[in-house]
């Protein structure tokens, strides 16, 4: 599990008593590491992730899975510092330990999925460098054993990487000619994996997930609706599928803000408040507002208020997120944006009430994505829930 699992200051706490107490454990270190990384605490993380890599080169009492997350987050914290030369390591560390990786996860039907995603991620902080797929491409090509699935997903992710690399991330319209050629080019090749991986194994949900974004990119024939109702058919809540069909209703793709909306909808009429399925329509409203539309707009559409305190009120009731206690960091996120909704449409009671639970939780990432003013916004609130009709009055 990553470590916000837990509460990340609780566990910076823990772990930092346990370091007091004489602690060298590297994955003592590599938590605490990665807890200041979730408080963003740059320096600090970066420090002890450093310290936490040379104690796991020095032991040998961790399993492969243990060591290859310790690369993954290592590599994490790089990228969040800006450590160029530390990516360019790691572009060489990662995809070597990768094909050892995988021939472990081999043993467990459970642990293929679980390898592959451990993998992926690890790259994704080179995305635009295919240099490391492919260094994880030859080492994996020489395993005598390779697990069919893998194989495929691997080469169709090393493919598609090739060609975005060329792509480049530049606009559609200063792409050069050469950069749509070689995206058509490997794009091909990655289709063709990626369709082999799901006639392997229909009940994963990736291959289709994946190919989601290759229909965004007029590189698959099939819809990107096919392909998400077989990924969700795999599994209900895998996450990509939902973020990539959202995306794929963008205005720039050919979508449109009420089709994101209509699909967020959608999610929410699964009631599947045990997963993160009906979050999906508060993700099309963070969504449509990053392209520039006013939170005052779009929260004035009909019934938004309700729609938004519906989702989050059923997330936080749901018995499998209750907790013991303290605010878990995941209900502090959910009340941290319900907060930031009600505050921008102007729902004293609601955005007071929410306050009280909150007290000092509020999450500083939704403080800066609804340009919150904590002290001037909470007194705002709280004058407006106790003088509401007088303060209209007055207004008039």
């Amino acid at each position: 599990e990553d470590p916000y699992a837990a509460q990340p200051l609780e566990l910076l706490d823990q772990g930092k008593a346990a370091l007091a107490a004489g602690s060298k454990d590297p994955l003592v270190l590599m938590y605490v590491a990665m807890a200041y990384y979730h408080r963003q605490m740059g320096a600090p993380a970066y420090e002890t992730i450093k310290k936490a890599a040379a104690a796991f080169s020095k032991s040998k009492k961790y399993p492969r899975e243990i060591r290859f997350l310790m690369l993954k987050n290592q590599q994490r914290v790089a990228y969040g510092m800006g450590d160029s030369f530390a990516m360019n390591k790691f572009t060489e560390t990662v995809p070597a330990a990768a094909a050892d990786w995988f021939r472990f996860a081999m043993q467990d039907e459970t642990a293929r999925r679980h390898a592959w995603h451990l993998y992926d991620e690890a790259l994704d902080y080179s995305f635009f460098h295919p240099e490391g797929s492919q260094l994880a491409l030859d080492a994996y090509e020489k395993v005598a054993d390779k697990d069919p699935w893998l194989w495929e997903m691997l080469q169709a992710d090393h493919y598609f990487r090739v060609g975005y690399y060329y792509r480049t991330n530049r606009s559609s319209a200063r792409v050069t000619q050469r950069g749509w050629e070689k995206l058509a080019e490997n794009g091909a090749i990655a289709r063709k994996h990626y369709r082999n991986a799901y006639e392997l194994r229909p009940e994963y949900p990736e291959p289709a997930a994946e190919l989601i974004f290759l229909r965004m990119n007029e590189l698959e024939e099939e819809p990107e609706w096919v392909w998400f109702q077989r990924s969700i058919a795999a599994q209900i809540d895998y996450a990509e599928a939902y973020e990539k069909m959202l995306y794929a209703l963008r205005p720039r793709w050919g979508g449109s803000h009420d089709e994101m909306l209509r699909f967020g909808e959608a999610c929410v009429r699964t009631r599947r408040f045990d997963t993160d399925v009906p979050y999906m329509f508060i993700q099309a409203l963070l969504d449509i507002q990053s392209e520039g539309v006013e939170w005052e707009k779009l929260l004035a559409r009909p019934r938004m208020s309700d729609k938004i305190d519906y989702v989050f009120q059923n997330l936080l009731r749901d018995p499998t997120r209750k907790s013991m206690g303290e605010l878990t960091h995941e209900q502090a996120e959910f009340l941290s944006q319900q907060l930031g909704f009600a505050v921008k449409s102007n729902r004293a009671t609601v955005a007071r009430a929410i306050w009280e639970h909150l007290d000092d939780g509020l999450l500083p990432e939704w403080i800066e994505k609804f340009k919150l003013k904590p002290k001037y916004d909470r007194s705002r609130m709280t004058a407006l829930a106790a003088h509401g009709e007088e303060l209209a009055a007055l207004a008039r």
